[in-house]
């Protein structure tokens, strides 16, 4: 049976200094600040901001409209949609190493 292939992409970034994307990474219409780091199968989508000195690691997903505030840690295999914005308060809270959705962590730091 036929089927449509499609590849991992990196588009319509705008980078900061010193970004670091390892492959494969769908990151495409977003924003990364400087020194932003983003691990291997991590997914960015469009109208994101991710802040200055955040680290994403693997087998994360960060959906449309999220922001992720400066200096923050995303752990392994997190899954952040909704409308909302990760604060650092909230990245430190809970070091974010388990899968927690951002509209969790956006109550916990008190932004929902």
């Amino acid at each position: 049976m036929p089927y449509t292939q499609r590849n991992v992409q990196i588009r319509n970034v705008k980078a900061g200094q010193d970004v670091v994307i390892y492959q494969p990474a769908n990151v495409y219409d977003c924003a990364l600040g400087d020194d932003v780091f983003v691990g291997p199968f991590v997914e960015i989508q469009a109208n994101t901001s991710i802040g200055r000195g955040t680290k994403i690691q693997s087998h994360t997903f960060i959906c449309e409209y999220v922001t992720v505030g400066e200096n923050c840690f995303i752990g392994h295999g997190v899954m952040a949609t909704g409308v909302v914005a990760i604060k650092k308060a909230a990245c430190a809270a809970f070091q974010i190493s388990e899968l927690m959705t951002a509209n969790y962590l956006a109550s916990a730091s008190g932004s929902a």
